[in-house]
């Protein structure tokens, strides 16, 4: 019997812990009343029951205005009666009736109802009968309140798991849901946790995660062994994809035999997408060609956390040993070299850098490395790591410098030609004008090399061209320069000091000139001498013009254009001679 709420109808009076009512049988409605009265007379108002029930219907107050908060009842049939016009005087069954009432009441006093009992005819109750009657009635008192209790109970049950936001659930062993939490009904896909209540998976689930969740749940059953932390994939009805973590138990009864299980799953999506994330950079890092080193930025030697194995093969050091050594000894920074300024600056900085470098290797070789560094910058945007990726650039680097080796060099000879010679003249009168030295500039014209040409064909032209040019590279220093122009013309750039004390200045008198002119004569004897072509000695002379800077002119095309009329001069006085510039 539960406690119902008062309505216009009807009054419902909670909290008596004693018999409330009594036995009343009159003859008429208003000693029906007044028995009410004195049986009630001596409780409080407000613990005065005033609804009474069997068979869960409940009766009509007769009368309550002349019951001064006391009030008397009528059985169903009576209450029919009224309902049909009969007023209750002229009612003849009312008279022969008698009602009795025993509260039922719960831990502290808590009204839970009441056992009603109605008589027929004018004797009262016997004590005995009233006594059994109150032990029924303390019997129920006590059910009702573990019942009352257990409600409770589930409420506060309901509002726990209802609360966290993690699935919760109970099956029974044939896998119907028992119960379920809230975030168990929204994970499934259903509108609350009482539609999941006696429906198992197979109304929730595609065939391929309901024949997983049933097999697993079916071992648990069969063995009692618990399954804890398991990583699963759940498509639910609406055909969402999610990743949970789920832990399940046996359920066990009072005989501790397996008869359900009990579920808890975490949506670990979220989790599950960035480990899957970082699963793909790790294997991208491992797969990458370039090498990464990851360093921290709050000691001063930068001190490396991480290396991919892309750097152990590039610089032969393993992660540990790479540890133990500076970020400037791993990647050849120095400190007043050009090249590492400015990555230095940007670690000085904390911002993105690039260097080309030389890096060593753990064998003492060295390597051409592009190097890119970025700070990596923690929740708060304080730089916590520098990130840098080394890409090998060796093999490039060769093939750049072996291109512009072959964009400055003549191709027959290996001589520097036009574009390196007056790069190579450039830089000597720099060095002139500041050092006050005397740069003489040789015009080398071969003779009758197109006779060699037209009777011995071209290549045997070329050999002699080579020929002539290795000669007059070994007549001059290292720091001279021998390249040649084109054809049969070679240009030779030599620098003099003018400054020089003792036999060096005495060898080098005229600003120079005799020097200059004993070095010509020489490479003339060289290029006279007979070259050996396919079993042939082929001759070839040379004429020569020459100008000095700063006496001719103080720019490279100045120069060679006065050396080269030197040059024509020589031919025109009969050719195998050495002229100076004509026009001092």
């Amino acid at each position: 019997m539960e406690n119902d709420q008062q309505d216009a109808a009807f009054v419902d009076l909670a909290g008596a812990l004693e018999l409330i009512g009594g036995f009343a049988a009159a003859a008429t409605p208003e000693a029906l009343i007044e028995s009410a009265l004195r049986a009630t007379q001596h409780h409080a108002a407000g613990h005065k029951a005033c609804v009474l029930r069997t068979a869960g219907q409940r009766y009509r107050l007769v009368a309550p205005e002349q019951a001064d908060g006391a009030p008397s009842y009528l059985p169903p049939f009576a209450q029919l009666l009224l309902e049909s016009g009969h007023a209750p005087g002229r009612c003849p069954t009312i008279r022969e009736h008698g009602a009795l009432g025993l509260p039922l009441t719960g831990p502290g006093g808590r009204h839970l109802g009441y056992l009603c009992c109605w008589q027929s005819g004018q004797s009262s109750l016997a004590p005995r009968q009233l006594h059994m009657l109150s032990l029924i009635a303390a019997a129920l008192s006590a059910s009702l309140a573990a019942l009352s209790a257990l409600a409770r109970e589930r409420r506060l049950l309901r509002q726990i798991i209802d609360n966290v936001p993690d699935q919760i659930y109970v099956k029974d062993a044939a896998g119907r849901f028992i119960i379920g939490n809230r975030a168990a009904a929204a994970g499934i896909g259903v509108d609350s946790p009482q539609q999941l209540e006696g429906r198992s998976d197979l109304e929730f689930f595609p065939i391929a995660c309901r024949t997983r969740f049933h097999e697993d749940e079916q071992g648990i059953i069969g063995t009692g062994e618990a399954i804890v932390d398991q990583i699963e994939e759940s498509i639910n009805r609406a055909g969402l994809r999610r990743w949970y973590s789920t832990t399940k138990v046996p359920l066990l009864d009072d005989a501790g035999r397996v008869h359900g299980i009990v579920g808890l799953s975490r949506d670990v999506t979220t989790r599950m997408s960035s480990d899957e994330a970082i699963r793909l950079r790790n294997r991208a890092l491992e797969a990458s060609n370039d090498a990464v080193i990851i360093t921290g930025c709050r000691e001063p030697d930068y001190p490396v956390s991480f290396i991919n194995p892309a750097f152990e093969r590039m610089t032969g050091f393993t992660p540990e040993q790479a540890r133990q050594r500076s970020l400037a000894a791993l990647l050849g920074l120095e400190i007043g070299n050009p090249s590492s300024a400015g990555l230095l600056e940007a670690l000085r900085e904390q911002r993105e850098g690039r260097a080309v470098l030389r890096c060593p290797r753990k064998d003492g070789g060295v390597f051409w490395s592009d190097i890119r560094m970025a700070p990596v910058r923690d929740a708060g945007g304080v730089v916590s790591h520098y990130v840098f990726t080394i890409s090998d650039i060796s093999k490039a680097r060769d093939t750049e410098q072996q291109l512009e080796r072959l964009a400055s060099l003549d191709m027959l000879t290996g001589l520097p030609n036009r574009r390196l010679l007056l790069d190579r003249l450039t830089q000597a009168l720099a060095m002139g004008e500041r050092g006050g030295f005397v740069v003489g500039v040789a015009f080398i014209d071969l003779d009758r090399l197109k006779h060699v040409n037209d009777t011995h064909g071209h290549d045997a032209g070329d050999a002699v061209l080579r020929a002539v040019g290795q000669r007059v590279l070994a007549c001059v220093r290292k720091c001279d320069t021998v390249g040649r122009l084109g054809g049969d013309e070679f240009v030779l750039v030599s620098l003099h000091n003018t400054k020089a004390s003792g036999k060096q200045a005495a060898a080098q008198e005229g600003g120079g000139l005799v020097y200059i002119t004993r070095m010509l004569e020489k490479i003339q004897g060289k290029v006279a001498q007979p070259v050996a072509v396919g079993g042939l000695d082929l001759s070839a002379t040379c004429s020569i013009g020459m100008s000095l800077f700063p006496r001719d002119g103080k720019d490279a095309e100045t120069l060679l254009r006065h050396a080269e009329n030197a040059m024509n001069v020589a031919k025109k006085n009969g050719r195998n001679k050495i002229e100076f510039n004509p026009e001092p």
